[in-house]
């Protein structure tokens, strides 16, 4: 468009198709928030207010902005005080406030009453006397008595002295003694007194008292006293603290003494840094979503400090809620012969058959109830099976049975003898039935004894009455066992013994116990060699006897070299970044490092009137661990700034500056842009005889 420069009427339109220019914006802008640092209660924040075109979304410029202190955000340190200090006596404990500051703003944020145990040295200056040890004079025996000074709030003895009295209390001969008594000593910020108190010298008698000061003793600090905390380091969640309780003379302010003190671990004093954990996780299932505890913990002393409830998805395919197990395709099994079933597990939730198993039954065996009958001379017991679920299914078994004498039978009393069987079948359970053995005739004749297979034993008798006939009786038997060992035998000694006519006959049997041979344990290491990432180690393989701890066996191990673990790269560049070196360090051995130094490539991004230019320098490195590793380094081009030529447009932009007129910014640079800053000077030149015109008229 051509207007007269002097007039402004349009001389000729032209219409021209340019191209978008990336340096020329619209003017619609829209701002953001960059860079936040949260203000504290000590320190203001910061942010950076960032323009951008709310067309083309490019970076227009960035102001700093300052965030006032938060009172309220305490997030540096804390320290502590005493305060309210109520020192203890020997009588009663004292007492002191432990308040919590903020270190960033001494904000008060607690107060913790802390109690200070008896000070049994501390005495308030209270005393009382009292007279001990009485013995009553009369007119020929003299009298006693000790005078004690005590403290009158605790009861400890301050002073005791001893007082004689005279052998006539009722007539005093003229003959006189003082002493001091009541005395309170003098301290450094008080006079002391004491009475001096006249006395018969025969009898003891008291006949006057004068009461005496004395002076101030600066060296005797015997009042009280008052303690103060200095050199205070507070304590936090994973450190204690201390200071010097330090104590000074109340009367005249003189340090007496400092004791280290410790102040206990604060476990409110979260000062470090915190880690989470995931707690209490229940499982999504198919039905049902799951969920688990986010536990944030300080890592200095592990305490929680606060949990955030967190869900899972529900999970199709995991079926671990409530199942219902189902017996299909059943054929029952008989006394001798199996069954089988199908177990088919469904999921309680959706209903989807998780898992189908062919289950094969065992036969159910026979209930067998079972007799046993004895014959008529014990010798042998009958056992008879018949089976409750098949009567015809029936076993029998006639076993001998086994004598043993638990009383022996005398000439003047019978004995008594118990019969045992045991049965081939495990049907069958031993039997044992006991029975009266007859009174011993003095005629019988020890002849010898018989062992059994099962160990018992009888002894055999002649009856010298009765034509010489032998006869068996039940031995009692008794064992002692000595047992096997590793690597040596063991035995069982049966001893059969019997009495007759008042003398004992006895016989032995041994029975060897094979030795039981080594049982190894697990296996130890020992002579061990760690490996290295390069270099195997080794260690050696023991086997012991558990019992006796003889050594087994012993093998030599090898434990493989571990190789190198290598941390992330710190690069090196070179002063003018044409080329850049990459360390490698191993994680296994700070000793082990590799070097890489690659040559840089360089990108350019030119610098406008507006915005800044940049060089990126960037390298790349193949790793010892076969990795690629890439590093790049920029450096800033300063903008070049407008350069206006006398029409107030721009050599290098276009931009038309600043009006002359109304002192906003246009852009000159095309033809549209002209035609609209002639539009605005209208507007601007009839506004301003409006604004003329409603002056006139008021």
């Amino acid at each position: 468009m051509t207007y007269c420069a002097d007039c402004g009427v349009v001389l000729n339109t032209e219409h021209v198709d340019g191209a978008t220019d990336p340096n020329t914006h619209t003017g619609n802008t829209r701002t953001e928030e960059e860079d936040i640092v949260p203000a504290t209660c000590a320190a203001e924040g910061s942010y950076n207010l960032v323009t951008y075109c709310a067309d083309c979304g490019a970076k227009l410029g960035s102001e700093a902005k300052t965030l006032d202190i938060d009172p309220a955000n305490h997030t540096g340190e804390t320290y502590t005080k005493d305060e309210d200090i109520i020192p203890a006596t020997c009588a009663a404990e004292g007492s002191y406030n432990l308040v919590t500051y903020c270190a960033g703003c001494d904000a008060k944020l607690g107060t913790e009453a802390k109690t200070l145990d008896v000070d049994p040295a501390n005495h308030t200056g209270n005393t009382g006397t009292r007279n001990e040890n009485v013995v009553n004079a009369n007119c020929v025996t003299a009298g006693s008595y000790d005078v004690v000074t005590y403290c009158a709030d605790c009861g400890v003895v301050l002073n005791t002295e001893h007082v004689d009295g005279a052998t006539d209390p009722n007539t005093h001969t003229g003959n006189t003694r003082t002493e001091e008594e009541d005395i309170v000593p003098a301290t450094c910020a008080a006079e002391g007194s004491y009475n001096l108190v006249t006395y018969c010298a025969d009898c003891g008698a008291k006949l006057g008292s004068e009461a005496k000061t004395l002076d101030i003793d600066p060296a005797n600090h015997t009042g009280e006293t008052y303690t103060k905390d200095e050199d205070i380091i507070p304590a936090t969640c994973a450190a204690e603290g201390s200071y010097y309780l330090v104590t000074y003379c109340a009367g005249c302010d003189a340090k007496l003494g400092s004791e280290p003190k410790t102040l206990a671990i604060d476990p409110a004093n979260h000062t470090g840094e915190t880690y989470t954990k995931d707690e209490d996780i229940i499982p999504a299932t198919c039905a049902a979503e799951g969920s688990y505890n986010l536990v944030t913990y300080c890592a200095g002393c592990d305490a929680k400090l606060g949990t955030e409830v967190k869900t899972l998805d529900i999970d199709p395919a995991n079926h671990t809620g409530e199942t219902r197990t189902v017996e299909e395709n059943v054929v029952p099994a008989t006394c001798e012969a199996g069954g089988s079933y199908d177990s088919v597990t469904y999921c309680a939730a959706c209903g989807v058959e998780l898992d189908r198993i062919t289950v094969n039954t065992d036969p159910i065996g026979h209930d067998y109830a079972i007799t046993y009958t004895w014959s008529d001379d014990n010798a042998t017991v009958t056992a008879t099976a018949v089976c409750a679920n098949d009567e015809t299914h029936v076993i029998t078994e006639t076993a001998e049975t086994s004598c043993t004498v638990t009383k022996e039978a005398t000439s003047e009393a019978e004995g008594e003898a118990v019969y045992t069987v045991s049965f081939t079948s495990d049907l069958f359970e031993d039997q044992t039935k006991t029975v009266a053995l007859p009174k011993l005739d003095a005629d019988y004749e020890f002849v010898g004894f018989a062992w059994n297979d099962d160990n018992t034993a009888v002894a055999i008798v002649r009856d010298n009455n009765n034509d010489g006939k032998e006869t068996r009786i039940p031995a009692t038997v008794t064992s002692e066992t000595t047992d096997a060992k590793c690597e040596e035998d063991g035995a069982i000694v049966y001893t059969a013994s019997i009495e007759l006519n008042g003398e004992t006959y006895t016989d032995t049997k041994t029975e060897v116990i094979p030795a039981t041979g080594h049982t190894p344990a697990a296996p130890v290491k020992e002579n061990e060699s760690a490996a290295t990432c390069t270099d195997d180690g080794s260690y050696d393989e023991v086997v012991y006897c558990a019992v006796c701890e003889k050594e087994l066996s012993r093998t030599k191990k090898t434990v493989s070299a571990s190789g190198h673990k290598w941390n992330a790269p710190v690069w090196t560049w070179s002063d003018d970044f044409s080329t850049a070196t990459a360390t490698f360090t191993c994680a296994n051995d700070a000793s082990h490092t590799e070097t890489v130094t690659a040559a840089a490539t360089q990108s350019t991004t030119e610098p406008t009137c507006t915005e800044n230019g940049k060089l990126v320098f960037t390298a790349t490195v193949s790793g010892p661990d076969g990795k690629t590793y890439t590093a790049s380094e920029t450096q800033v081009i300063e903008k070049l700034g407008h350069d206006y030529n006398e029409n107030g447009v721009c050599n290098r932009c276009g931009d038309g500056g600043d009006c002359p007129w109304c002192g906003q910014h246009h852009d000159r640079k095309t033809v549209c842009g002209w035609w609209t800053e002639l539009i605005h000077h209208i507007k601007y030149i009839f506004n301003r005889i409006l604004l003329w015109w409603s002056c006139v008229a008021k």
